[in-house]
């Protein structure tokens, strides 16, 4: 027989180690044990179901929760930068790392956010390059986004 309470076993165990850690004052408990952890956490517990029942699906929210709650974990420690472009590698990043578990989908929405990603976080250099169509760039690069969104939608197939 199948089990089939993994993910809500999982989340519930977390939350509860986590609640105890915080009543117990663990001395790491003020450093670690913030509202980012509940995201990874919830990362965490998809994964692991993703990996336990072959569940591809489960795989994606797993790798964003866990990234976006690592992100704001390191960014609350001052350690990480707390730019906007870090959440588009944030999300390329997770597309990736799925399409590599899974060998399913996720690859050209992973390369597409990276670059993005990339775009934003050096923007001014980005746009430098251009010289006299800078301009140009500033004013449409949000075609980019909805070129895109329409190639993922209607061209691109697996």
């Amino acid at each position: 027989m199948k089990r089939k309470g993994l993910f809500p076993g999982l989340l519930l165990i977390g939350s509860g180690l986590f609640f105890l850690l915080q009543t117990w004052n663990a001395p790491f408990a003020d450093y670690f044990l913030r509202w980012p952890s509940i995201f990874i956490l919830i990362g965490a517990a998809f994964i692991i179901q993703g990996l336990k029942k072959k569940q591809a699906e489960s795989l994606l929210p797993g790798f964003i929760f866990l990234s976006y709650g690592l992100h704001f974990l390191l960014v609350e420690m001052e350690f990480w930068p707390a730019h906007p472009g870090m959440y588009w590698l944030l999300l390329g990043f997770s597309f990736l790392l799925t399409y590599i578990v899974s060998k399913k989908e996720g690859l050209g929405p992973g390369i597409f956010l990276l670059l993005v990603g990339i775009a934003l976080f050096f923007g001014e250099e980005v746009i430098e390059l251009f010289g006299a169509y800078s301009q140009y760039i500033e004013q449409f690069w949000p075609l980019v986004f909805i070129l895109g969104g329409l190639y993922f939608l209607f061209v691109y197939k697996k």
